[in-house]
């Protein structure tokens, strides 16, 4: 396996309420976090990427429920899954997030410890294989933003699904 240091930066969560009729979803409120990556090299050039983990489902109906809470996860395809990626080689690598905890929040700073394995070998570089990683992150909250979120969820979503 080549060596791949992957250091995160500041990143931001955000949320949304979002259905598919078709997939049968409901109107259901959905986390996100994306973290963006220290420049690092590979294959010979710099690279500037994230991490993005989308449609995370807390069972929270507001945000302010996350400070000082462990939440686990399984790893895709089981149910509860988050939908985790990171881009690299030319192709979106899958990002299984098990495990996210909140510390307390500091005005608009929520620090977060997450358990993240990569897995290179899906499409490629297969060269890196499997990167496990526990990170310490500060996430930008917008807490207006997000309250806005909570309210249109309050609107559209009928009953607590946990």
């Amino acid at each position: 396996m080549a060596n791949l240091v992957l250091g995160p930066q500041r990143g931001t969560m955000s949320a949304k309420v979002f259905q598919n009729p078709h997939l049968r979803i409901p109107p259901s409120l959905f986390f996100k976090i994306e973290i963006p990556l220290n420049p690092f090299q590979f294959q010979g050039e710099t690279q500037v990427t994230s991490v993005r983990l989308d449609f995370i489902d807390f069972g929270v109906f507001d945000w302010k429920e996350l400070p000082n809470r462990e939440f686990r996860f399984p790893k895709n395809p089981e149910d509860g899954y988050i939908d985790g990626s990171m881009y690299l080689g030319g192709t979106h690598n899958p990002a299984d997030c098990t495990r996210i905890r909140f510390g307390n929040l500091e005005q608009k700073t929520l620090p977060t410890s997450l358990d993240i394995e990569f897995d290179f070998t899906y499409e490629g570089p297969i060269e890196l294989g499997k990167v496990a990683v526990t990170w310490q992150v500060d996430l930008d909250v917008d807490s207006a933003g997000l309250d806005r979120v909570i309210e249109e969820s309050r609107r559209v979503i009928k009953k607590r699904r946990r």
